[in-house]
Protein backbone atom coordinates (compact mmCIF):
# COMPACT_ATOMS: atom_id res chain seq x y z
CA UNK A 1 0.00 0.00 0.00
CA UNK A 2 1.18 3.44 -0.97
CA UNK A 3 1.91 5.99 1.59
CA UNK A 4 -0.32 9.47 1.59
CA UNK A 5 1.35 12.86 0.85
CA UNK A 6 -1.65 15.90 1.56
CA UNK A 7 -1.05 18.96 0.20
CA UNK A 8 -2.46 22.68 1.02
CA UNK A 9 -3.16 24.65 -1.97
CA UNK A 10 -4.51 28.45 -2.86
CA UNK A 11 -5.10 29.28 -6.31
CA UNK A 12 -6.79 32.42 -8.19
CA UNK A 13 -9.49 30.27 -10.01
CA UNK A 14 -6.77 28.66 -12.52
CA UNK A 15 -3.26 28.32 -11.54
CA UNK A 16 -1.74 27.19 -7.91
CA UNK A 17 0.23 30.35 -6.74
CA UNK A 18 0.69 28.48 -3.44
CA UNK A 19 1.39 24.93 -1.75
CA UNK A 20 2.39 23.73 1.48
CA UNK A 21 3.03 19.68 1.34
CA UNK A 22 3.55 17.28 4.58
CA UNK A 23 7.66 16.12 4.15
CA UNK A 24 6.66 12.54 5.47
CA UNK A 25 4.58 10.39 3.91
CA UNK A 26 1.61 8.92 5.53
CA UNK A 27 1.39 5.23 6.49
CA UNK A 28 -1.74 3.91 5.19
CA UNK A 29 -2.55 1.75 8.14
CA UNK A 30 -2.24 5.38 10.33
CA UNK A 31 -4.52 8.09 11.42
CA UNK A 32 -3.17 11.23 11.68
CA UNK A 33 -4.62 15.00 11.86
CA UNK A 34 -2.65 17.16 9.89
CA UNK A 35 -2.89 21.39 11.30
CA UNK A 36 -1.40 23.93 8.62
CA UNK A 37 -1.32 27.33 10.05
CA UNK A 38 1.16 30.41 10.54
CA UNK A 39 1.40 29.73 13.86
CA UNK A 40 2.52 25.91 13.14
CA UNK A 41 5.91 25.11 14.84
CA UNK A 42 6.98 22.68 12.61
CA UNK A 43 6.78 19.30 10.93
CA UNK A 44 7.56 16.23 12.90
CA UNK A 45 6.82 12.90 11.69
CA UNK A 46 4.42 10.20 14.34
CA UNK A 47 2.56 13.29 16.02
CA UNK A 48 -0.87 13.57 16.37
CA UNK A 49 -1.49 16.71 15.22
CA UNK A 50 1.25 16.99 12.55
CA UNK A 51 1.92 20.44 12.30
CA UNK A 52 2.70 22.31 8.91
CA UNK A 53 3.71 25.78 9.09
CA UNK A 54 2.81 28.67 6.78
CA UNK A 55 4.73 31.58 5.85
CA UNK A 56 2.81 34.31 7.14
CA UNK A 57 -0.78 34.89 6.97
CA UNK A 58 -2.55 33.68 4.19
CA UNK A 59 -4.57 36.00 2.62
CA UNK A 60 -7.40 35.58 -0.32
CA UNK A 61 -9.37 38.14 -2.37
CA UNK A 62 -12.34 37.09 -3.85
CA UNK A 63 -12.38 34.52 -6.35
CA UNK A 64 -9.29 32.52 -4.98
CA UNK A 65 -10.01 28.80 -3.32
CA UNK A 66 -7.98 26.95 -0.64
CA UNK A 67 -7.86 23.99 -1.20
CA UNK A 68 -6.49 20.24 -0.21
CA UNK A 69 -5.32 17.36 -2.11
CA UNK A 70 -3.61 14.35 -1.47
CA UNK A 71 -1.18 11.92 -3.75
CA UNK A 72 -1.77 8.28 -3.45
CA UNK A 73 -5.52 8.60 -2.13
CA UNK A 74 -6.88 5.28 -2.28
CA UNK A 75 -10.97 4.42 -2.74
CA UNK A 76 -11.47 3.03 0.97
CA UNK A 77 -9.57 6.20 2.46
CA UNK A 78 -11.55 7.34 5.45
CA UNK A 79 -10.80 11.32 5.05
CA UNK A 80 -12.64 13.49 6.85
CA UNK A 81 -13.31 16.96 5.58
CA UNK A 82 -11.11 20.19 5.90
CA UNK A 83 -12.04 22.46 8.57
CA UNK A 84 -10.88 26.29 8.43
CA UNK A 85 -10.47 29.23 10.79
CA UNK A 86 -11.18 32.22 8.81
CA UNK A 87 -11.14 35.97 9.57
CA UNK A 88 -13.11 38.51 7.41
CA UNK A 89 -13.14 42.06 6.47
CA UNK A 90 -14.98 44.49 4.19
CA UNK A 91 -12.73 47.18 2.75
CA UNK A 92 -13.83 50.66 2.25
Amino acid sequence: MASRQPRFLLDGGTLDYFRAGSLAAQPASQTWTYVWGSDAWGEASNRDPYMVPLVGAVILVGGHHIRTSTANLQAGDNWGPPQFIVEEWIEP
